[in-house]
Formats: C-alpha cells, structure tokens, sequence
C-alpha cells in the first residue's frame, strides 16, 4: 500500500482512539499487510441489517486470513448519487407494523453523496425515529450513538461513518471514503485510463459479459456502448454527475449542455480528480488498484457483477481478488422461536408473505387438501371425457375439440377451488393467522427478508449494540466455516 494512501487512512479514522483501530493502522505500514473490503452505500441512520452483516463478515474473514497482516476496510460508497434510495430508514412500530422513516434530501439534483449535507430535516428524521422505537428496550442507547453522528451540517458520510466506525472501533475495521482529495489523485490514473482507453475498456465489459452468459447467467451490468466507465462533474466536485457518453472524437454528457475533449478531459482530471468518480465497475477497479485486496466481501447481487470484472481487472493489470459472500442472518427471540416452533416452521423459511406460509401450512394438514381434491376432480371428470369422446367424435368430428377445451376449463377450476379449500382451512385458525402475521412482521417484513426490510437500528434498539454484535459474529464463524467446506450457506438463523 502506497505511502500517500496510509496517510489518508490516519487521518480519515484519525478521531477513532481504540487500540484495534490503532493496530490496523500500524499494520498498513508493513510490506506484506493485504486487506478484506467490503463496502456499501451510506444509507439514512447505517441503512439496511445487512451492511452490518457486511462489515461483520469483512472482520472475521480479516482475522482467519492474518498468516501475514490482513486489515478488514470498510469501502464507504460516498461517489453515488442516487439519494432517494437512501434516504428512509426502516423499523418497526410498537405495533409491529412497519415504519418508514424519511429524510428530504437537499442539494444538486446527481451530487454524489459524499457532497452532500443532512439538513434540519435531520433533526426530525431523528425525533421521528425515536418515536417510532420508543418501546425498545435499547431505544436510548441507539438513538444516542445516531444524534452524536447525525447532525444538520455533517455530510452523509461523515454521519454515516461516525455512527458505523464506533459500533466497530474494538474490531479495528478502518473506514476509506473514496470522495476526498487525496484518494481522487490516487484514482487519476484509472479515471484517465478510464477515458482515453474507452473504447478497449469497453470490449472487455462486453468480454466479461459474454463469458457469464456462456455459463448460462445473466449479467448484472450490461455494457453501456460508447460510454466511459466513469462519470463527470462539468460544474464542479459538488455538483450534479453525468457519465461521459463519445460523440465522435469528442464526449458528451446526456442530459447536460457541453462537449469535451478527450484532451481537455485529461487536462481537467489532472488539475481537480473529485470533478470525476466511479460507476459500480470503474469502483472495483479503484479498490483494487488501490489496496492490496486479499479478498472482497459482497452480497448476492454484487457477486455477480464481480464475476463480470476478470477481463476488465487485467486490461488494468490487477488480479481479480477472491470473492466471500456476506453472511445472510435473520434475527429471532424466544417469542419468535416459541411461534415458530408451535407451528413447525423454520425462522429461515419464513418469506414470502403470510398468504404463501398459511397456504403452505393448510397442505401439511391431516385429510384431502386443495391439490387432492383438484386432482380428484380431474381425474373423474378425464375418465367421463373419455369415455364419452369416441360418440362425440361419431357425432361430429370437430367435437373434439370441444372435448379438450373442456379438460382445460375443468383443470383451472379445480385448480382454483383446491387453493381456495386450502385457503379456508388455513383461516380456520384465528390464533395460527396471528402468529403466522407477527412472525412476517419481525422476520420478513413486506415480505422481503429481514436483513433487507428493517434496519440496524431497528434491531439493535431491540437487542442491544453490543448483544446483536456479539451474537452476529458468532454465526459469522458459521458461515465462513459453512463456505470453507464448499456448501452454500444459505440464510443462518441468530438467536437472541
């Protein structure tokens, strides 16, 4: 790792005291120090459970790989700028119903992130919150360590950074946000290459692309033609972003007056890096241009894209590092288990809404259900039909026709009647309909998984800082020895 960089590491966590901080830190000034990253956007009050889970997994991945040193980064995702997506926070009510909690964002239309300050809109996005989790039992605590962060006139990341920086000072996990001076000068030569290699560039995102589908996948990123892998600033660092699109031997950005010169392009990266920043490729190729990246750590979603990267890695002449997958964790207490257990399900079987579990329920029931009975109703009346089909065809032959329509309407509406015979029996039992509801509530709200559809505030005002992280690292071991024997491990379950 390059001098100038371990500079900017001291000083971006230069506020955090901890001795694990500080053993990170000495450690990026020995030769053979690698790192585990993983990063994610700064979303409102640390975002969505599963950026935790992120960090947590970087942490314990860090410490099985420290043959030499290896430090765990988190990457803060400070260039995007796509506010709305990050501007709600979700938790739950008293009542168990979801509560989304939003914060109006202020500045440039496209600013990335980085750029942008919270407001006065952020005081009440906190009393709103802290009315919202008011019945925790760690409500004081977690909203605590948010209004110490999450002040008017810090930026996204700052807040964000502070907050996330000191649930985890005691693991030594360094926080790196890419929208500064000092690490856009490091990044000038990829956003240079970024531009005058364009079009080679492009052919090996096309390469990356081609090869996943080969292998029958989707790619996650297509190709964009004729565009830089980078975007633009025209009227300055904190102002609105474009991605640079070529428009003969000259760039253009979409939805903004001007066209550049490759040649001026160059010229103006080199007197101000922070007018350009990253897409989600060009990102990964600063990382790794950057760290000595023994490994990163992603979701489901990001490892695919990273499966795309190997062409584009060496046309920098970086090797692809390896890829761990996050642990996934749904978060359950004695009432969940007792709920759970008095109905037969499983804490990470749960999803998909409480109609498609009272369904799933009612089919495991003792005597005929829906699909019985609609297969018994098939099967007479496919006897009676052909049966009857030789005379009907001596009638008319064009009745068989009729014949085969009439199997079809007959396989729908038993069909339909099997689901609604299941649907009946499942709400037969008022007292199963509510703890089958309470348990969507807390363990895939909207139903989507819990990691995704609460926040870590939610759970944390819940469990306790401390007890939720202690708890999460625990199953984090799990998982990585699950992924070390070559099994997907799948969602683990965290019992609190």
């Amino acid at each position: 790792m390059t001098a100038p960089l371990v500079r900017e590491l001291e000083r971006q966590n230069a506020s955090r005291r901890s001795a694990a901080v500080r053993r990170s830190l000495d450690a990026l000034a020995q030769a053979d120090v690698r790192v585990v990253v993983t990063g994610q956007q700064v979303g409102l009050f640390l975002g969505p459970a599963y950026a935790f889970y992120k960090a947590a997994t970087a942490i314990a991945l860090a410490r099985r790989l420290a043959d030499a040193p290896v430090v765990p980064i988190f990457w803060l995702q400070s260039e995007d700028h796509d506010a709305d997506e990050v501007a709600a926070c979700d938790v739950l009510d008293e009542a168990d119903e979801p509560r989304k909690v939003r914060l109006e964002v202020e500045g440039a239309a496209r600013a990335s992130l980085g750029e942008r300050r919270l407001g006065e809109g952020v005081t009440r996005a906190l009393d709103a919150l802290a009315e919202a989790l008011g019945h925790e039992p760690h409500v004081d605590e977690v909203m605590a360590l948010l209004a110490a962060a999450y002040r008017p006139e810090a930026t996204w990341v700052e807040a964000f950074a502070q907050a996330f920086g000191a649930i985890f000072d005691d693991a030594g996990l360094l926080l790196l946000d890419p929208r500064q001076d000092a690490v856009a000068a490091l990044a000038a030569e990829v956003q240079r290459r970024a531009i005058v290699d364009a079009a080679a560039l492009e052919e090996a995102v096309q390469v990356g692309a081609a090869a996943l589908e080969a292998r029958g996948r989707v790619p996650l990123v297509t190709p964009r033609p004729g565009c830089s892998l980078g975007f633009y600033h025209p009227d300055g660092p904190e102002g609105s972003r474009y991605r640079l699109v070529r428009d003969g031997e000259r760039w253009r950005c979409p939805g903004r007056d001007g066209v550049w010169t490759t040649a001026a392009l160059v010229e103006e990266l080199a007197r101000e890096p922070r007018r350009f920043s990253t897409s989600s490729l060009l990102r990964v190729v600063v990382q790794d241009s950057l760290l000595p990246t023994a490994a990163q750590v992603a979701g489901p979603s990001e490892a695919q894209y990273l499966e795309q990267m190997p062409p584009l890695h060496e046309a920098f002449g970086l090797r692809s590092p390896d890829v761990v997958l996050r642990g996934r964790f749904v978060v359950t207490d004695t009432a969940a288990r007792r709920r759970l257990a008095a109905l037969g399900l499983d804490a990470t079987a749960v999803g998909g809404g409480p109609e498609a579990i009272l369904e799933r329920l009612a089919s495991e029931e003792p005597g005929p259900n829906g699909d019985e009975v609609a297969a018994r109703l098939v099967e007479a009346m496919g006897r009676e039909l052909d049966a009857l089909t030789p005379d009907l065809q001596a009638i008319d032959a064009s009745l068989a026709h009729a014949v085969e329509r009439t199997r079809r309407h007959v396989a729908r509406g038993a069909g339909s009647l099997g689901r609604r015979i299941d649907r009946a029996r499942a709400r037969r039992d008022g007292v199963r309909n509510e703890r089958v509801a309470w348990l969507c509530r807390r363990l895939a709200p909207g139903g989507i998984p819990q990691e995704r559809g609460l926040s870590f505030v939610a759970l944390a005002a819940r469990y306790g800082i401390a007890t939720l992280r202690e708890a999460v690292a625990a199953r984090v071991e799990d998982h990585l020895a699950i992924s070390n024997e070559g099994r997907a491990p799948g969602l683990l379950e965290v019992a609190l």
